[in-house]
């Protein structure tokens, strides 16, 4: 799918605020805190791309908390009863003449405010290295990975409990940045790299998964924030911005918490799009209308396989309504170029759609299923293969009605209840894929060639690589 992203080597025009020592040119009155014997101030740097300092800046990629504190800037506002901490705990074990730290750089003000988060990607993205900082908790998880020694239980379920996997802004502050650090209060000096971070927790998770005889859906409901911190790091590992589709990262939000609605809808175009330069610049559309203008400039309509409400008007009834979350009707791991088409005043045109065929199920396609199942299950054989199915996706987080329709290719579970499946037509992605099937949506035939959306689900089976264009109203 060709996608028409905002190249990464472009930089936004809007200024950026940097935590930087004071110098002697810096008033006195000026208002500053004290880190570890050192006076910063709040500047303001008018292009990211600049080399700032002598190596740069360094974003502090940490989780708030539920205890505040008055903020030194502002005595009317209030931060994180943890900045101070994390801050001089990550400029004492990585060293930086620039920081950015959203408790000081996240204009309070409007419209700097939403400015400065539709441009997190890019901050991110420009930044010479990210220092996450976890909780004490962490602290002998970090000293195990560094020592190269294996990961022990305790440690990764304290890792599992941290509150800084399940903060939505996690999956663009990793991603972004091709230098990524882990450190944790009260660890002592002690710093290790994202991929050691995946390979040692990752072992230690296949274990715990043989010790518990645990299939990996049945590990993703035990161990989720772990499973979601697994793709993270293997998507910053493999991919970039242009090869993302918005499914893939909707995915990758399940689970996690934003403290304001706006924050979910930012921080996945940040993943998206660091640089989301062919959106509407106007401050005033819902964040989730943003999100979709910026996946639209893309060429990627992937988002239209979540749950919810959809538009009210002609033409664009297959569209998400502006909501505060965009919730993927199978929040799994996913892969492929996303879902591309081309939109009309009167319809949208989905590319590489597979038009599924309802009835009985090929011997090729229960062979497929079977297999599957054996592989991964640890229940009876002996249940129906669609409940098999559904027990799968319910441990992957698939709230769905639980009603199935079973295909030649194998079987379709509807987000929604049918009333009528005798009228429908089922049609899935080739573009966005997982290893047991895709996404995809349930059609009615209107009094044209424009089909009626009537709803989202999951298909399991075998999806073909390519598909034929259809248009939906």
């Amino acid at each position: 799918m060709a996608m028409s992203s905002t190249s990464t080597t472009e930089t936004p025009d809007s200024t950026v605020r940097l935590l930087v020592p004071s110098s002697s040119s810096t008033p006195a009155e000026e208002a500053a805190i004290e880190l570890l014997g050192r006076r910063w101030v709040v500047n303001e740097f008018s292009n990211l791309s600049s080399r700032i300092g002598a190596e740069g800046y360094t974003c502090v990629s940490y989780a708030w908390g539920a205890g505040r504190a008055e903020h030194p800037f502002d005595a009317s506002d209030s931060m994180s009863d943890r900045t101070m901490a994390v801050v001089e705990t990550a400029i004492r074990i990585e060293p930086a003449d620039a920081l950015w730290v959203d408790a000081f750089c996240v204009p309070r003000e409007e419209p700097a405010r939403t400015a400065c988060l539709r441009m997190m990607g890019a901050i991110y993205e420009h930044a010479a290295k990210v220092v996450v900082v976890l909780s004490e908790r962490c602290s002998s998880l970090v000293s195990q990975v560094a020592s190269s020694g294996p990961v022990d239980t305790d440690s990764m379920l304290a890792f599992e409990r941290d509150a800084w996997l399940t903060r939505v802004w996690t999956y663009q502050e990793l991603v972004n940045c091709n230098n990524v650090r882990f450190i944790a209060e009260g660890g002592g000096d002690v710093s290790v790299g994202a991929e050691d971070v995946l390979n040692h927790v990752g072992s230690a998770m296949s274990d715990y998964r043989k010790a518990e005889g645990y299939d990996s859906f049945e590990m993703n409901s035990q161990l989720p924030n772990l499973n979601s911190l697994e793709d993270l790091i293997l998507d910053w590992k493999i991919s970039m911005p242009p090869e993302r589709s918005a499914y893939r990262v909707m995915c990758g939000m399940e689970g996690r918490h934003a403290a304001q609605p706006e924050d979910y809808f930012y921080a996945m175009i940040g993943a998206l799009a660091p640089s989301p330069g062919h959106a509407s610049a106007d401050p005033a559309p819902h964040p989730a209308e943003y999100f979709m203008q910026v996946c639209e400039a893309r060429g990627d309509y992937s988002f239209i396989y979540s749950t919810g409400p959809r538009a009210e008007v002609p033409g664009r009834r297959w569209r998400p309504a502006a909501a505060d979350r965009f919730e993927p009707v199978f929040p799994w791991s996913s892969y492929g170029d996303g879902q591309s088409g081309t939109l009309y005043p009167t319809h949208i045109q989905l590319d590489g759609m597979w038009c599924a065929a309802l009835g009985n199920m090929a011997p090729a396609a229960d062979q497929f299923l079977t297999r599957w199942l054996n592989k991964e299950g640890t229940d009876s054989p002996a249940q129906p293969t669609p409940a098999r199915i559904l027990r799968r996706l319910r441990d992957a987080g698939f709230s769905g009605c639980g009603q199935h329709l079973e295909m030649e290719s194998g079987f379709f579970f509807p987000h929604s209840p049918l009333l009528r499946s005798g009228e429908i037509l089922v049609a899935v992605a080739t573009g966005v894929r997982m290893p047991q099937g895709a996404p995809g949506l349930v059609l009615r035939q209107g009094r044209s060639a424009v089909l009626d959306y009537c709803g989202v689900g999951v298909f399991v089976g075998q999806v073909p690589k390519s598909g034929e264009p259809i248009s939906i109203g």
